[in-house]
C-alpha cells in the first residue's frame, strides 16, 4: 500500500456494485463486476495531485453476517460514492439509500 504525506491524504471513494459476475435483469447480458471495479481503481492514477483510494465492502475482510454494518460504516468514511445501478441490484440501491 502506498503511503502519503499528510497533506495528500488519499480521498475515499466508496463503489457500490454487486461482486462477481452478473446478469442484466432486461437484457440478460453479463457483466464482469469485479473487472469493472479493477477499471475504476484506475482513478487514482489520473491525477496525482487529488489522490484517490477507491474500495468496495468486499476490499477489506468482514463477517458476512455483519455485511450491512460494514457498509454503513464504509460509507461513512467516503467522502464520495460511485454506484454502479446497472443490473438494478438490490443491495446497490439499498447502499445508495445510506449514501
Amino acid at each position: 500500500m502506498e503511503t502519503y504525506p499528510a497533506e495528500k491524504k488519499k480521498n475515499q471513494c466508496f463503489v457500490m456494485q454487486p461482486f462477481g459476475k452478473s446478469n442484466h435483469p432486461e437484457t440478460g447480458k453479463e457483466t464482469d463486476n469485479d473487472k469493472v471495479f479493477e477499471a475504476l481503481k484506475s482513478l487514482d492514477r489520473i491525477r496525482p495531485t487529488f489522490p484517490i483510494r477507491v474500495y468496495r465492502a468486499d476490499t477489506e475482510k468482514y463477517q458476512q453476517s455483519q455485511l450491512h454494518a460494514h457498509v454503513i460504516e464504509r460509507l461513512s468514511e467516503a467522502d464520495f460514492c460511485i454506484a454502479d445501478i446497472t443490473g438494478r441490484n438490490s443491495n446497490v440501491l439499498y447502499e445508495m439509500g445510506f449514501a
